[in-house]
């Protein structure tokens, strides 16, 4: 009896879920913005932002979780997007971090809190760091050819930059912080994001890389997942630097301060968005991959079954 090749669904999770989650992002923005001018309470409409991108960090470690369980246990791969994974993660406690100085009054606990998110960020940046030089030597072993282009050298330089300026602005955040706080803890914020400057560099030259790589090896579903990471690298520092500009062109008190708010959700929701969305098209790779042995193997068992009769 042969085995029926698989036929996969028109509209699997992975691929619906993908949209679903940017209307959800869309939609909460949307969300925000009315309840923002329409007199709910600063911290009734601050919740319900945290409550959204909590749900989309979530959502991408989740997701990148599922993508490095496709791949056997010992490859290079499944470290990747486990690291990719725990990024977003790490989001996930950096924004409760930030979140809860404004609303607990005990200032230890604030102090604690505003580290944690202050470490938080710093780990996810060295996790993606680890997980793409890991990617890189698997390309880089593949023996296949490989060449750089003066834009991806332009795209480098680009985001080396962008993510440069986000230490500047992000000061300024932290700087706001610790007046909430009430406590001198910039030493210890100075320690740990030492490793923040080069682990931004790295990153960028790292994410333009694999993705030459992919795109080099074929293309495809692949190279849209590290596209999707590319991306990221790229949202990330433009949210920073447009919530910082938005926080010194906007009176905090005047009616138009809810912008700043809706520009770091939306920033920061897509960007993470993109790492699900990367995920995703992994996910989705090895999918069909396992669909297309399974056919092949069920076309071959078929085919030799009149012969073994």
């Amino acid at each position: 009896m042969g085995i029926k090749p698989a036929t996969p669904r028109k509209s699997p999770v992975h691929v619906s879920g993908r949209w679903m989650l940017l209307t959800l992002i869309f939609g909460a923005g949307v969300l925000y913005c009315l309840m923002a001018t329409g007199g709910a309470r600063p911290r009734v409409v601050e919740s319900f932002r945290l409550l959204a991108e909590l749900t989309v960090f979530a959502a991408a470690a989740v997701m990148g979780y599922v993508a490095a369980r496709q791949f056997s246990p010992g490859q290079e791969a499944r470290l990747s997007w486990m690291l990719i994974s725990l990024t977003a993660a790490l989001f996930f406690l950096a924004d409760v971090g930030i979140y809860l100085p404004s609303v607990v009054n005990a200032k230890p606990v604030a102090s604690a809190a505003l580290l944690t998110a202050v470490a938080a960020i710093t780990l996810s940046r060295v996790f993606l760091v680890w997980g793409l030089w890991r990617m890189a030597r698997v390309y880089r072993a593949s023996g296949l050819g490989f060449g750089l282009y003066d834009r991806d050298f332009g795209a480098m330089v680009l985001l080396a930059a962008l993510n440069l300026l986000t230490l500047i602005f992000g000061a300024n955040a932290v700087r706001f912080q610790l007046s909430n706080t009430g406590a001198d803890l910039i030493h210890w914020i100075l320690i740990i994001c030492l490793p923040l400057p080069l682990g931004l560099i790295v990153c960028s030259v790292l994410a333009v890389i694999i993705w030459r790589y992919s795109q080099q090896m074929g293309g495809g579903l692949v190279a849209k997942a590290w596209q999707s990471v590319l991306l990221y690298t790229l949202l990330l520092p433009v949210r920073t630097i447009m919530v910082g500009l938005s926080t010194s062109l906007l009176d905090p008190g005047s009616r138009w301060a809810w912008v700043t708010g809706e520009i770091s959700y939306l920033g920061l929701a897509l960007a993470v968005w993109a790492l699900y969305l990367g995920a995703s098209y992994q996910y989705e790779a090895c999918a069909r991959s396992l669909t297309a042995e399974i056919d092949a193997y069920g076309s071959y068992v078929t085919a030799t079954e009149p012969a073994e009769a």
